[in-house]
């Protein structure tokens, strides 16, 4: 049985269908929704800025969701981790950096200060 879509198209029909944060039915405003990288509203900016990074989509609709994303307070602290609040918007950033061509941007020295952050708190908790 082969898939009906090659892996990019099934990419670009899941992001055509999340092209705009304001659809009435999504949780844009719940805090959870819009921290979250696995579940929310940045892991939806992170494939938007894939897509128009391959040249498959415009940057527009990175734009509205990175916009999103912004839109509230952002967790930080004991309460945020790589998948949800501060250090999910910073690797989303960090790939907007990487394929800008903004590699000193602020997305990047936040997300190499965490990342050093966390090694070495890492290493002070044997974790």
């Amino acid at each position: 049985m082969s898939p009906g879509y090659e892996s990019h198209e099934l990419a670009v029909a899941v992001a055509d269908l999340l092209a705009d944060p304001g659809y009435p039915s999504l949780p844009i405003h719940q805090p959870w929704w819009r921290q979250s990288l696995a579940l929310g509203v940045p892991g939806i900016a992170l494939l938007q800025v894939e897509l128009a990074a391959a040249g498959l989509r415009t940057w527009q609709h990175a734009h509205l969701w990175l916009t999103a994303a912004t839109s509230g307070p952002v967790t930080a602290g004991a309460d945020s981790h790589p998948f949800h609040g501060a250090p999910a918007f910073a690797h989303v950033l960090a790939s907007v950096a990487s394929h800008t061509g903004l590699s000193s941007s602020p997305a990047t020295t936040t997300s190499s200060r965490w990342t050093r952050r966390q090694s070495s708190t890492s290493s002070l908790t044997g974790h």
